[in-house]
């Protein structure tokens, strides 16, 4: 069933939705580093998922206390404890790969490392991609700007969110129509990354209405249909892009976020979907640069001559591995030393 911890409670179908979102982004980098070809499915709007639930999520469990008086200082220290460890880390691992690759010397990966720290994107000055050292990672800028934004923004009216929402939904179809859909929105290039302020605005939006609606209360749902039907409707091959990334994310992720906050799994799961919603974090920010130091092992093409998918099989388990070790041996002893120092306030 559903853990209340004190007066919240923990959506443990949405954890392992999470998880799994996430094993779909690495499953789909490791194709493309390691396979290659056009993709036909959607598994990049993983990120739409990781926007729509985070707003849920965060209008959970902040409104209440920023409408009690709540300091944007304190809820940035919150927010920043939660995220900027993993992101620190993700960023350093994978400028240290770009180093050792040598392709562009040593100040070109160390400029971009340090400018991806500052979530600064730095690639587009060197004619890469936003953040070459740990690509994932533009999402995080952009959810950080959501998360900003929605703090210090007043509680609206219900005509007045409602109107943001259909604006927010206008300007993702238009998004989507301009690009051909949303697989290079927010990282690519300039114009793309100006188009994530708009890419994060519908789904952010979504999930927050879904709390004030109050659509997560209610119970009932299978336990398989959420979990089921997320990778299935992100990996199911459709070839019009740009319309079908517009419904599946304005219409199919927030009602997937909807079932997956009604759902009361099985005790038996329980452990296995808070063990997936724990991984998924620092699983997003570390899988990257694992699957790249994978792809340039030595004698790799011996393992790929026994089965083409065998090296990013390889890099996707070790990334999994990697991301279990440093919730413990990094994340969680950071937190809490980071807590520590800042204030109880904001533990």
């Amino acid at each position: 069933m559903t853990i209340v911890q004190g007066h919240k409670q923990h959506f443990l179908v949405l954890d392992g939705m999470r998880g799994i979102a996430a094993l779909i982004v690495a499953g789909l980098h490791a194709r493309e580093l390691m396979i290659g070809g056009r993709l036909l499915d959607h598994s990049y709007l993983a990120v739409d998922f990781f926007f729509c639930l985070s707003g849920f999520v965060i209008a959970y469990a902040y409104e209440g206390r920023l409408a009690s008086g709540m300091r944007l200082a304190t809820f940035a220290k919150l927010r920043w404890i939660r995220l900027y460890p993993m992101i620190f880390i993700g960023a350093l691992l994978g400028g240290l790969v770009l180093i050792a690759g040598r392709k562009d010397g040593i100040i070109v990966p160390t400029v971009i490392t340090i400018g991806t720290m500052l979530l600064i994107p730095a690639g587009f000055f060197f004619r890469k991609q936003a953040y070459p050292s740990d690509n994932p990672i533009w999402s995080l800028f952009f959810e950080v700007i959501a998360n900003i934004v929605y703090a210090l923004s007043p509680r609206l009216s219900a005509r007045s969110f409602g109107a943001l929402l259909l604006l927010s939904a206008l300007g993702y179809v238009a998004i989507c129509y301009a690009f051909d859909g949303m697989q290079l929105v927010g990282f690519d290039s300039w114009w793309s990354f100006a188009a994530g302020f708009v890419r994060v605005t519908f789904p952010f939006a979504a999930g927050v209405a879904i709390f004030r609606l109050g659509l997560h209360r209610r119970s009932g749902v299978p336990t398989w249909l959420p979990l089921i039907a997320l990778p299935a409707l992100l990996l199911f091959p459709i070839a019009s892009q740009a319309i079908a990334d517009a419904v599946i994310a304005l219409v199919c992720l927030p009602a997937l976020v909807v079932l997956g906050a009604r759902t009361a799994p099985a005790a038996a799961l329980a452990p296995w979907l808070k063990a997936l919603g724990e991984l998924s974090y620092p699983l997003y920010l570390l899988h990257q640069p694992i699957l790249r130091v994978v792809k340039n092992a030595p004698h790799i093409d011996v393992v790929r001559s026994i089965h083409p998918l065998l090296p990013p099989l390889m890099g996707i388990i070790l990334a999994v591995v990697a991301s279990a070790i440093a919730i413990r041996v990094y994340d969680r002893p950071v937190r809490k030393l980071l807590t520590a120092h800042l204030g109880r306030v904001a533990a």
